[in-house]
């Protein structure tokens, strides 16, 4: 008896429902609240993990100083010391360990 003096016999509790959720103007602000939060989630993962895209945000420059005859990386001088590495020589298992030596001998370039 209650329910018939509630809702009317043209629109059923349903569509009653589904008009409410679209007008409803707190549903927006939650949603909004939600996003906001992913987006701040996935934005301190990037940071903690080390994104590989932060290099996008950064400025970096690279430069030859003609009057010093120096090369210059983000404006400080930069000293390339070079190696080599025959990968043909060297089976292919071995490849990662030769780079991580040549980079503890103090190498920053390596020519392949």
């Amino acid at each position: 008896m209650k329910e018939e003096l509630l809702y009317s016999p043209k629109i059923s509790k349903e569509k009653e429902l589904e008009f409410i959720r679209q007008t409803d103007p707190r549903l927006r602000v939650i949603l909004l609240v939600r996003l906001l939060l992913l987006v701040g989630f996935i934005l301190v993962l990037l940071v903690l993990f080390g994104c590989p895209f932060l290099w996008l945000f950064t400025s970096r420059s690279f430069s030859i100083d003609t009057k010093n005859g120096t090369f210059l990386k983000d404006g400080a001088p930069f000293r390339y010391v070079s190696g080599s590495l025959h990968y043909f020589r060297i089976p292919q298992i071995y490849w990662m360990d030769r780079l991580l030596k040549a980079k503890a001998a103090g190498l920053n370039v390596i020519q392949m």
